[in-house]
């Protein structure tokens, strides 16, 4: 009924419970880094990066109270759960894998594998699709949770800039290096579909981690280390 929020504090090992108007109700014990929580039905779902699990909670009259406990894998780290309470999907960040969990069960019913540290799901109203976005290349999937879970990869679009903005041919006459940059892409923050299903929006880095900070003979081709704007220079990020 959107009253309460719920708190990861990742340091402190708990969860915190809050009234939608901010008033703390509760701090409750966990496990070793908690990292997301996500709601299945009745349940809330809790990654501890620190113990290879899952915690699972039941909201009573009194408050959350432990419902079980599930190993996924190593440095668990997004979930989602289905709005029935059927599944939930949790991304195992070092396992390059994507569970799902039967709720019903308590058990991990499938694995997907998902590569490049798979940390951040999205969850398509249908419950038929989920996204899945890693911490390192850019990597972006999409798993087709009908039949046996197809896993496809999504491109994520493709910025390209020179390394200055004067120009490829002054660029090169400075420091020796030619061609426009193709910026790389790194997700950075969970994935979120929008309600109607239409469209999914991620967060993103790009960089360029290809030019080098100096040129052959010394000269900085970029301030800052490599990583600050100088002399009309576009900058790393």
């Amino acid at each position: 009924d959107y009253s309460k929020v719920y708190v990861a504090n990742t340091d402190n090992g708990t969860i915190s419970v809050m009234g939608a108007d901010g008033v703390l109700l509760s701090k409750i014990d966990v496990g070793i880094a908690p990292t997301r929580i996500a709601r299945s039905g009745d349940f809330i779902v809790v990654t501890l990066r620190g113990e290879r699990a899952v915690s699972l909670f039941k909201e009573t009259e009194t408050g959350l109270v432990p419902a079980g406990f599930i190993e996924v894998g190593p440095e668990p780290f997004g979930v989602v759960g289905t709005e029935d309470g059927d599944f939930a999907y949790v991304a195992v960040s070092q396992g390059d894998e994507v569970v799902e969990i039967d709720m019903a069960q308590m058990r991990v019913s499938r694995r997907f594998t998902v590569g490049d540290q798979p940390a951040f799901v999205g969850l398509h109203p249908s419950g038929k699709a989920l996204y899945v976005g890693s911490l390192m290349n850019g990597t972006l999937s999409y798993i087709d949770l009908r039949g046996d879970g197809q896993i496809q990869a999504l491109p994520l679009p493709e910025i390209i800039r020179f390394k200055d903005r004067r120009g490829d041919e002054h660029f090169f006459e400075q420091i020796g290096l030619e061609g426009p940059v193709k910026m790389r892409n790194r997700i950075t923050g969970d994935l979120s579909v929008s309600p109607d299903g239409t469209s999914i929006a991620v967060p993103v880095l790009v960089l360029d981690n290809t030019t080098p900070v100096d040129n052959p003979v010394g000269h900085f081709g970029e301030g800052g280390g490599g990583y600050a704007v100088r002399n009309g220079g576009m900058g790393r990020f």
